[in-house]
C-alpha cells in the first residue's frame, strides 16, 4: 500500500514537473512528495513598457514610460510574504513595486497608488512612505521616508488577507505602519514601470532568501506568514 502510494506520488511529481518545464516555472518539492510552483512576474498581465528575463522574475522598466505588471498568483486570504532585490533605480523614479488587484493589460501606462485599489512604495526619496489608492481615492501615508532606492537594497513586502493588511520593508526593517482596509477580493504582487528603466529581481520563494531578512522573515514565519508565494 506504501509502495503504491509513493510510486503514484512519484508519477504525479514527473506529470508536474514535465508541464512546469514545457512553460519554463520554477518547480519544489513539498514535504508530502507533490511539487509546489512558486509565481513569477506574469508575461501575460503587464504593461508592453515592462520587459521580463531571468525566467520572469527580472522586470525592467522602459525609460520615458509607465505602466505596472503582476505576479502570476494572487491570494485573496491567508497571510503571504515576498521580496524584491533592486537592480537598478532612479532618484528620479516613480513608483517602483507595491500590490494591487487590478489585472492589468498591455497597454496600461498605470501608476501603483494611483489607480483605484492598489499601494506602492516610491523608488525615490519622498515625503511620505506610501502612494495608496485602497478607497477609490489616491492619498499617501507615512512621513520621512526620505530613502532612495538604490542598487542590492531588498524591499520585502507581508500581505495579510485574513486582516486586510499591507505592509512594506527596506533592508529588513518596516517602512511606517501597515496599509489597513485593503478591500476583500485577489490582491497581486506588483511591479512597475517607474520611467528610468527601473529593474528589480523577485523571490516568490524559489531562491535563495537575502541575508539582509532573516530576522524579519522569522518574525513574520512566526507570526503565520507563508515564506513565499506559490
Amino acid at each position: 500500500m506504501g509502495y503504491s502510494r509513493k510510486v503514484g506520488q512519484l508519477l504525479t511529481l514527473l506529470l508536474i514537473t514535465v508541464a512546469c518545464h514545457a512553460q519554463k516555472l520554477p518547480i519544489r518539492i513539498g514535504q508530502n512528495g507533490a511539487g509546489i510552483t512558486y509565481a513569477t512576474w506574469s508575461p501575460t498581465n503587464k504593461s508592453s513598457n515592462i520587459t521580463l528575463s531571468n525566467g520572469n522574475l527580472t522586470f525592467t522598466g522602459i525609460a520615458g514610460n509607465t505602466g505596472i505588471g503582476i505576479a502570476t498568483v494572487g491570494k485573496s486570504s491567508g497571510k503571504w510574504y515576498w521580496e524584491i532585490t533592486v537592480d537598478s533605480a532612479s532618484a528620479s523614479g516613480l513608483e517602483y513595486a507595491g500590490v494591487t488587484n487590478v489585472v492589468p493589460t498591455s497597454g496600461n501606462t498605470s501608476r501603483l497608488g494611483v489607480v483605484t485599489n492598489s499601494i506602492a512604495y516610491r523608488g525615490n526619496a519622498s515625503s511620505y512612505c506610501y502612494l495608496k489608492n485602497v478607497t477609490g481615492s489616491f492619498a499617501t501615508q507615512g512621513t520621512g521616508c526620505n530613502t532612495d532606492v538604490v542598487k542590492n537594497m531588498v524591499l520585502s513586502f507581508a500581505l495579510d488577507m485574513d486582516n486586510l493588511t499591507f505592509t512594506e520593508y527596506l533592508n529588513g526593517t518596516q517602512i511606517d505602519v501597515a496599509v489597513t482596509g485593503l478591500p476583500a477580493g485577489t490582491w497581486y504582487p506588483a511591479c512597475q514601470s517607474d520611467g528610468q528603466r527601473n529593474s528589480g529581481t523577485a523571490n516568490f520563494g524559489q531562491s535563495s532568501w537575502s541575508a539582509t531578512t532573516s530576522s524579519l522573515r522569522s518574525t513574520l514565519a512566526g507570526a503565520g506568514y507563508t515564506i513565499g508565494i506559490y
